[in-house]
């Protein structure tokens, strides 16, 4: 025959539970607890309360922690998003740089090739200025 022990929690917290087999039945005695005893049922009940809020924090951390890995990996797609971004800005901008540049030597060319041509070219005399002197009309009798 299975021995039963006080594997139940008793009812009322004050009362313990004492179980005896006599006559081949069970009979549960109850008395009042003790003082310790109700005060190490009291300690239990708070040390279970304890362990639940522990509990519930240690789920809500969790869910946390999950959010922040979650956000973290959203972060670093952006990061690389703009890396490529700012590579390809580079990129157009270096382009964009080595054109003007391009532009500013044809300029620079053009400039030299017009400072030589005038150079090379015979030395003409400035056109003469013109001064146009006004006729002298006179009046004839008539």
């Amino acid at each position: 025959m299975s021995r039963r022990t006080s594997a139940r929690k008793p009812r009322r917290q004050h009362l313990t539970r004492r179980v005896y087999n006599t006559a081949q039945r069970w009979i549960v005695i109850r008395r009042p607890a003790s003082a310790a005893q109700q005060a190490l049922a009291a300690r239990r009940a708070l040390v279970k309360q304890e362990m639940q809020a522990l509990a519930a924090r240690r789920a809500l951390v969790k869910q946390e922690m999950q959010a922040l890995q979650e956000a973290l990996l959203a972060l670093q797609e952006a990061l690389r998003a703009l890396q490529e971004m700012a590579a390809r800005r580079q990129a157009l901008a270096t382009q964009e740089m080595i054109a003007t540049q391009e532009v500013l030597a044809i300029h620079r060319a053009s400039a030299i090739q017009q400072v030589i041509q005038q150079a090379l070219a015979p030395q003409q005399a400035p056109p003469p200025s013109i001064h146009v002197q006004p006729r002298r009309t006179t009046l004839l009798p008539l």
